[in-house]
């Protein structure tokens, strides 16, 4: 079966978010995430696995491959026509219709703790954003197309774990437990009667609610016991 790069419909769905109000100051670094460079009006983009940003789950690797966002020359209508090298990001800026692209011509590996000191986050791509910039990627450095539900499958524990971990900082905020090293903690223990991390478990669309429902009594029990 010839598979071709995939076009999203609409546009817009391969944000989560855009703008730096709107993008969850809680949620952590992932792949897709775009940032403003400090003192720069350059924006890049964080290609990496989310597996692969972080030691231990919540200390970032002291360098991360990034491209840079560049102005292409148009965003075609059919993506698999489009530049094989670029990935558009149609609708980037609210309320500005330039072409933005990602430029796999142009990588860069950045020092995190300098880049983090001052760059903004301004938008974060959805889980099917993510896989498609991750096709075309993959496709730029292997002329192989993997369909972006082979992606989905290997990004959407991760994708969910960061949403988790987003609402145990939010909730936590302020209180000795609410960092990523706590939560880290608590995502790769085993729920009683079970010898499967919660982790893992996030990999299972069917269990993902049950993790979720056990995190929101985790955190009830850490507000009470501080309170």
């Amino acid at each position: 079966m010839a598979y071709q790069l995939e076009t999203p419909k609409p546009l817009s769905s391969i944000y989560l978010a855009r703008g730096v109000d709107e993008v969850d100051e809680y949620r952590p670094w992932f792949t897709g995430d775009v940032f403003q460079v400090k003192n720069s009006s350059d924006m890049m983009i964080m290609l990496q696995h989310p597996c692969s940003l972080r030691i231990d789950g919540s200390v970032l690797e002291e360098r991360l491959l990034m491209a840079q966002i560049t102005i292409g020359k148009n965003h075609r209508s059919d993506w698999n026509k489009h530049a094989f090298a670029e990935m558009p990001l149609p609708e980037l800026i609210e309320g500005d219709d330039t072409k933005y692209v990602v430029s796999f011509r142009h990588l860069e590996l950045v020092e995190s703790e300098t880049f983090g000191d001052g760059s903004s986050r301004i938008a974060t791509l959805s889980s099917h954003g993510i896989n498609l910039l991750l096709q075309r990627w993959i496709f730029q450095n292997s002329r192989v197309i993997v369909p972006t539900m082979t992606y989905e499958e290997q990004i959407s524990g991760p994708y969910n774990e960061a949403d988790l971990e987003a609402e145990w900082l939010s909730e936590l905020d302020g209180t000795q437990q609410g960092t990523s090293t706590t939560f880290h903690q608590w995502i790769r223990e085993s729920p009683d009667g079970s010898d499967i991390r919660r982790q893992a478990m996030l990999e299972d669309p069917q269990q993902r609610a049950f993790v979720r429902r056990e995190m929101i009594q985790e955190i009830d029990r850490l507000i009470d016991s501080s309170g």
